[in-house]
């Protein structure tokens, strides 16, 4: 009754588990030493069958039985000999749980060990402390040199991770150099650091073409890590350049990698999942695109890298764009946290600081939103990163967009709207082109905003984006209305309405508003008619003053107008406010 059959023909058995327990236990306490010994026997016998086997159950439990044995240098060379397998299978929490309990003797002699261990603790998000003591150690035992190779690869690795694109460059040139040729783990992971280079020094073209190179390497010597890792970087620049169907294919293709035949997914996967959520949010299917953003990030919880902030960064997208902002602020909160500790790289700070400008702007919190700005002004870095950079100025355009500062967020948008045709990322684009519309529109100035909003359809149609446009709302949807009086890509622009289902053209005051104001509105914008501050409305509301900020921004929205003159003129057109 304590004995469980391991097959059908019932050849092998195991013990219940609660049997072995109470034996394990009798034997520790009457034999301590025979335990040492079992367990050593026990490492040497699945040692033997990994040797003939592919499982890797048989490698992990020789390491264990090692480790449990007291027999650190056997568990040293078990772990060395696995490294690579284990890697590949994107197990890097497993790997570095077995490095960190190795004594640092057992380290010293097997250099490999201590820089395969710095560059799981840069992937994972462990401190730069404890990255570089790892690099230092790696470098001081490798008197011969004959670990040149994979210490220059994780030095490339650390310069990717602190956005640094000429160094990364240089230094993946060097490893690439250094590795043997048969050293295809590591040459893969460097192929893949050389496009990510590129694309942060804004060659898009060579960046596809390395990362291409680094995914199908990796998908011929079975290295999941690199081979996933890689096709999502390929899906995420097809992405960017707007081509939305080619980037999901291949975001399923990396997502296939990285799951294994039971359907569980591995770490690796964490990527493509964030990626299929941002490309169906793109086509305004938000519950399949928050589902994939959320199992995104449990897979990078796993190991917590920078990928847990970026998966945290869109599930704020998603909470603001319903109105939770206290659920956005407490995810930003657990965002900033992950950063701070991750303090190989600044990208992730960044990002961070972008969300809560979004969040300011959103909440009607001008004053936050102010200081980012000055904030992100009297920031400077010698260390460009395209994608983010863009992100960062496109922020900042719609940060003054919300403080009625249109000419000033046009001139950034003109910028960064040429940057971004210029280097093909047609997807941001469209954004940008969507934002100059709004800002030519908030000057009075119809016809430049029409010609706006044409070319982003025109570049927009191609790849089916909806979201870019239906997220800016209301005055979006009343320029659309106008081009599909114009004639402009009716057929796209009739979809597009229809995920407008409140919008409708503007139409003189006898018809009233698009969307009715609400009784706290109607309540805000007569206190606003009889001279109250904010502050003051704030008070006799008993509400914050970000609370009376957003309902303002939203009966503005409403009445179509800029400011509170305007408001309190409109209202009384309309009846909303006596004469």
């Amino acid at each position: 009754m304590f004995l469980l059959p391991l097959d059908d023909k019932r050849y092998w058995y195991r013990y219940h588990r609660l049997l072995a327990d109470v034996l394990r236990e009798r034997l520790q306490k009457s034999e301590p030493e025979r335990t040492f010994t079992l367990h050593r026997r026990a490492s040497s016998w699945y040692a033997r069958q990994a040797e003939v086997s592919e499982a890797s159950v048989f490698i992990s439990e020789a390491i264990d039985h090692a480790l449990q044995g007291d027999h650190p240098a056997q568990a040293g060379e078990l772990i060395e000999a696995g490294a690579e397998s284990t890697l590949m299978r994107s197990e890097l929490t497993t790997f570095l749980v077995w490095t960190e309990r190795l004594p640092e003797q057992v380290l010293l002699s097997r250099p490999r060990l201590y820089a395969l261990q710095a560059m799981v603790r840069l992937i994972t998000g462990r401190p730069l402390e404890e990255v570089t003591q790892s690099l230092e150690r790696a470098s001081q035992a490798d008197s011969n040199e004959d670990h040149a190779g994979e210490i220059a690869t994780v030095r490339a690795m650390l310069a990717t991770f602190q956005g640094d694109g000429q160094a990364t460059a240089t230094l993946a040139e060097q490893a690439l150099q250094l590795l043997p040729e048969d050293s295809l783990f590591m040459r893969t992971l460097m192929i893949d650091s050389l496009g990510i280079a590129y694309l942060m020094l804004g060659d898009f073209p060579a960046a596809i073409q390395a990362l291409e190179q680094a995914a199908r390497m990796g998908e011929q010597t079975g290295n999941v890590l690199a081979a996933a890792g890689a096709w999502g970087s390929v899906a995420g620049l097809h992405m960017t350049a707007g081509r939305l169907q080619r980037a999901h294919d291949l975001f399923k293709r990396a997502l296939e990698l990285a799951t294994s035949p039971t359907g569980q997914r591995l770490p690796a996967a964490g990527k493509a999942l964030l990626g299929l959520g941002q490309v169906w949010r793109e086509w305004n299917d938000i519950e399949a695109a928050e589902r994939y953003t959320r199992e995104g990030v449990e897979c990078f919880e796993h190991y917590g890298d920078v990928g847990t902030v970026v998966g945290l960064a869109s599930l704020v997208r998603f909470r603001i764009e319903a109105g939770e902002f206290d659920i956005a602020r407490s995810q930003i909160a657990e965002a900033e946290r992950i950063a701070f500790e991750s303090d190989a790289t600044d990208i992730d700070d960044r990002l961070v600081h972008a969300l809560k400008a979004f969040l300011a702007l959103a909440e009607g919190d001008d004053e936050a939103a102010k200081q980012w700005v000055e904030d992100l002004r009297s920031a400077t870095t010698d260390k460009p990163f395209y994608h983010l950079q863009e992100l960062e100025q496109t922020t900042l355009a719609r940060v003054l967009l919300g403080l009625n500062q249109p000419q000033e967020a046009l001139e950034i948008l003109l910028s960064v709207g040429q940057n971004a045709e210029k280097l093909g990322m047609y997807k941001r684009l469209v954004e940008i082109l969507v934002l100059q519309a709004l800002a030519h529109d908030a000057m009075g100035e119809e016809n430049q905003a029409l010609e706006a909003i044409e070319s982003a359809l025109c570049i927009g149609e191609t790849g089916g984006m909806v979201r870019t446009f239906i997220q800016e709302g209301e005055r979006v949807g009343n320029l659309l209305h106008e081009a599909a009086r114009r004639g402009i890509t009716p057929e796209y622009v009739g979809r597009l309405l229809a995920a407008f289902p409140q919008i409708q053209p503007e139409r003189g005051k006898q018809d009233g508003l698009v969307e009715p104001l609400s009784e706290r509105e109607l309540e805000v914008l007569s206190l606003l008619a009889e001279g109250y501050t904010n502050a003051e409305i704030g008070i006799r509301l008993h509400l914050a003053l970000s609370t009376i900020k957003w309902h303002t921004s939203n009966i503005y929205g409403k009445l179509g107008v800029k400011n509170r003159s305007q408001a309190v003129v409109r209202g009384r057109s309309l009846g909303l406010l006596p004469e």
